[in-house]
């Protein structure tokens, strides 16, 4: 059986994340970010299927991909937010895992917001010392394994 501290600190690894609910009172003047993730999710799906239903010819092609023939880190991005448009998550998926892993994150973290107010009370969420300061190197190490998944996938 695993002892207390190292589960608590493998939580931390795996979990870099820690949601804390307050009432109205106890956030004070302290505002959550997801009401912000919200309004720009909205702002960006009404830009994206404006950009896909009039202006898709004007595009511009990837600069990275026309120079090496290789997917840039982002490529397919464009295509992943125009299948989740249209609710196909499998091809969204397949397009730009980690785009896809973080936005569904976001999506979540928006819900549990909704929620949690509806409840009267507030979400934050808490990033531990620790991982406010090494939180960036599985970031980077997934951003490159999801670059050789694109590469690998000819995307």
């Amino acid at each position: 059986m695993l002892s207390a501290s190292f589960s608590q600190r493998l939580n931390k690894f795996i979990l870099p994340f820690k949601p804390v609910l307050l009432s109205k009172k106890e956030a004070g003047m302290r505002a959550p970010a997801w009401p912000f993730l919200l309004v720009s999710f909205l702002c960006l799906s009404i830009i994206f299927y404006l950009i896909k239903r009039f202006f898709i010819s004007f595009i511009p092609p990837c600069g990275f991909h026309q120079l090496t023939h290789l997917p840039c880190p982002t490529c397919g991005f464009t295509r992943m937010v125009f299948y989740l448009l249209e609710f196909n998550f499998k091809d969204a998926f397949f397009t730009q895992p980690l785009f896809f892993l973080i936005l569904m994150f976001f999506l979540l973290w928006i819900v549990a917001g909704i929620i949690a107010f509806l409840f009267g009370k507030i979400l934050f969420l808490e990033i531990p010392p620790f991982s406010r300061k090494y939180l960036w190197i599985p970031l980077i190490v997934l951003f490159f394994i999801n670059w050789f998944y694109l590469i690998a996938r000819g995307i």
